[in-house]
């Protein structure tokens, strides 16, 4: 009812507010895009920062690791030499 006994002052303002939005929209539109691409950059430069850090973890981790493997490796060839100079004092026995 209300919408139907509207006064046309009251119309008229309504479409004047009507063709204001209808320009301010691809403006806005235009300002989202915009930030979002802003957006991706930053993030973009923030998800490079994260992966560098992970690289790093990873690049310490594998050193740790083949430290450790050498020092097992080494550990069993003193063992190994220790196993051959013992062996003919056990077998003269």
């Amino acid at each position: 009812m209300a919408l139907r006994n509207v006064s046309k002052n009251l119309m008229s303002h309504i479409e004047q507010i009507e063709c204001g939005l209808r320009l301010m929209v691809p403006a806005l539109i235009g300002r989202i895009k915009k930030s979002d691409e802003g957006l991706k950059g930053v993030i973009g430069e923030e998800m490079k920062e994260e992966m560098d850090d992970i690289v790093s973890v990873f690049v310490g981790a594998n050193r740790l690791r083949k430290s450790v493997i050498a020092e097992i490796v080494g550990t069993m060839f003193i063992q190994a030499a220790l196993f051959l100079e013992a062996l003919p004092n056990f077998l003269l026995a």
